[in-house]
């Protein structure tokens, strides 16, 4: 069957490029694939490259348009007649499959032949070669990966270490520049999958809560006592603490009618079991604030960090108001380095004051820290200097914490959180997706989509006020919060869930 393109579109324009018979145009609203050009990529390709590159999960099997790969093949061999390889794959029945899959009964239909296979191969990309895949730069499993190159605003800027000579499982060659597209992204059939394999790549699909410390900091100034012992964290006075509490408390935020939104994402191995579904749950946020605030100016950023060793250890991509150059250029991003436990957050913070942030009252300033590997202890005082660089610069610093977040992370990401006028974000296991989620050190919260927190705290940032949280969007609850989101601590007093 053809493949089309559902509403989900965030008219990224990423598979665009990718197709091999032009099949895909811009729309009204989104974009289209024409099924009297679409061959689902038969003779080219083991997998269907719209899909493949697609951040959102919006290209999908057309029930309308069922077609045995024979017709599919004809098709191929129509619209490219000067093709010789093609021909020679058609005449030596030898069109490119996963080698995971092999070859399905003539009988079976293309369009399920070439799922299983899409899906089967990309469950070994992403959960069990995503490093592998990056760094061999060779397919697994016989399974194929295109190489692309994509930025906005110019080529990324950064201090590469060491461009080209090997890292803690860095790469061997390149020059820090290139994107590797690890293919598609859909984890294994349901019959040979479970846990954190379970669930399909796409936006909406990762879970987390949100915590509030300046709204509670009553709460938060027993936390820091009980944590006082954690090596390495940011040394944050009482005095500071104080006057950042009393700067974002309830009532003191003004509304905006423009966002500049920065994402800083640990790229490093470890994030490897989580990253396609974050770059998927970001790629789709534009669209739906969009759709929220239409008159709001929107702009987006990237900034990458590794560690000392890897083949970078930041990496920037300015500000563009073009959805699509943003979309694009974040989904080509893979996992890669690392090696120990600690990494550079702080240099990722860093490089935030050397954005494009516009200026004037009437700007929000965001940025998402996205982690689960706190900084090296001996970093401590550039960590709280890259937090106090961010306040001054009027950055909101909204860290997300993803899988293998320990005492000292969670404690950093608060202290950012609070002391610039951010929310403390941390994934959870409700989702199915990657290694266990820490439980944070809080009474209560509520659960829900990622993708819907994400969107809560663009629009707050506008509004100026917390948007509410529907009881439809909740998931599940910890702390027997009340309706209202009020719960009671061990001792006695009372928080309030964001």
């Amino acid at each position: 069957m053809a493949t089309y393109i559902t509403a989900d579109c965030i008219n990224c324009g990423a598979c665009e490029p990718e197709c091999p018979n032009e099949a895909i145009s811009e729309g009204d609203e989104t974009y289209v694939i024409d099924p009297e050009l679409c061959t689902e990529c038969v003779g080219f390709y083991d997998h269907e490259a719209c899909q493949a590159v697609c951040p959102v999960e919006c290209c999908l099997p057309d029930p309308k348009h069922a077609e045995e790969e024979a017709l599919l093949l004809e098709r191929a061999l129509r619209l490219h007649p000067d093709d010789d390889v093609l021909k020679g794959r058609a005449t030596q029945d030898a069109r490119p499959f996963c080698q995971v899959v092999g070859r399905a009964p003539a009988s079976q239909t293309s369009a399920n032949l070439r799922w299983h296979a899409r899906r089967s191969g990309a469950a070994m990309k992403t959960y069990l070669g995503v490093l592998a895949a990056l760094v061999l730069g060779v397919p697994l499993l016989g399974c194929s990966a295109s190489d692309s190159l994509s930025s906005f605003g110019g080529p990324p800027t950064g201090d590469a270490s060491a461009p080209g000579s090997p890292g803690k499982g860095g790469s061997t060659g390149g020059s820090g520049d290139d994107f590797v597209d690890l293919g598609p992204g859909d984890p294994p059939p349901a019959e040979s999958a479970g846990g954190a394999q379970s669930a399909q790549v796409g936006a909406g699909v990762l879970t987390a809560g949100i915590w509030d410390d300046a709204l509670n900091y009553s709460f938060f100034d027993k936390y820091l006592a009980t944590t006082a012992a954690v090596p390495g964290a940011p040394a944050f006075s009482s005095a500071e603490y104080d006057a950042a509490a009393a700067e974002f408390a309830p009532g003191q935020r003004s509304p905006h009618s423009a966002v500049d939104a920065a994402i800083v994402l640990d790229t490093t191995g470890s994030m490897g079991d989580e990253l396609r579904y974050l770059t998927a749950e970001f790629a789709s946020i534009s669209k739906a604030v969009a759709d929220k605030f239409p008159g709001a100016s929107q702009r987006w950023s990237l900034v990458l960090y590794r560690d000392a060793g890897d083949e970078y250890v930041v990496k920037s991509f300015d500000f563009t108001g073009d959805p699509r150059a943003f979309t694009a250029t974040l989904g080509a991003q893979a996992a890669g380095g690392g090696g120990d436990i600690p990494e550079s957050p702080e240099k990722g913070l860093a490089a935030l004051s050397q954005l494009g942030w516009r200026s004037g009252g009437d700007v929000a300033k965001v940025a998402f820290w996205v982690g689960d590997a706190p900084h090296h202890t001996e970093n401590a005082s550039a960590m709280k200097q890259a937090i106090v660089g961010a306040h001054q610069r009027g950055i909101h610093v909204y860290p997300v914490a993803s899988s293998g977040v320990d005492d000292l992370l969670e404690r950093t990401m608060r202290s950012a959180a609070l002391v610039t006028g951010g929310r403390y974000l941390f994934l959870t296991d409700d989702s199915g997706v990657g290694n266990a989620h820490q439980e944070p050190k809080i009474p209560c919260y509520f659960v829900t989509k990622l993708q819907r927190s994400l969107v809560r705290v663009v629009a707050s940032e506008l509004a100026g006020t917390p948007e509410a949280l529907a009881p439809a969007d909740i998931l599940r609850t910890t702390g027997s919060p009340t309706p209202e989101g009020l719960c009671a601590t061990a001792s006695g007093d009372t928080v309030q869930i964001f």
